[in-house]
């Protein structure tokens, strides 16, 4: 549970909290600042929720990026760490590896990604 979500639900138990308080001594202000206190809340842990599912695909998508490097480098063994760095998701550049580290033609480094990049 993040920050957001923590104070969105404390806001939310604050609000009806208010909301009872305001309805069992007939106090309107009360009643209507416990339901901005509940809105308020509702809103908070919305906002938590997006921030859980955003760092839940990032570390998904860094977990899924560290297996293709490591599947890159197994498949070809003449590609330094840094020449995966620079490859860095880009197709032509992974292509002109291929190219320079196994003397093959643009197509067969082409085909190469394509059946490499087809098992994700």
């Amino acid at each position: 549970m993040n920050k957001n979500q923590f104070e969105g639900k404390l806001n939310q138990v604050t609000g009806d909290a208010k909301i009872w308080l305001g309805h069992l001594t007939d106090n309107s202000k009360t009643a209507y600042s416990g339901t901005a206190d509940k809105l308020k809340g509702n809103i908070q842990e919305d906002l938590g929720d997006a921030q859980a599912k955003f760092e839940k695909a990032k570390n998904a998508f860094e977990t899924k990026t560290e297996e293709i490097n490591n599947d890159i480098q197994t498949k070809w063994n003449k590609f330094t760490n840094e020449d995966v760095k620079e490859i860095n998701g880009s197709f032509e550049t992974f292509a002109a590896k291929i190219k320079d580290k196994y003397n093959k033609s643009q197509d067969e480094a082409h085909t190469q990604i394509r059946e490499f990049m087809s098992k994700f």
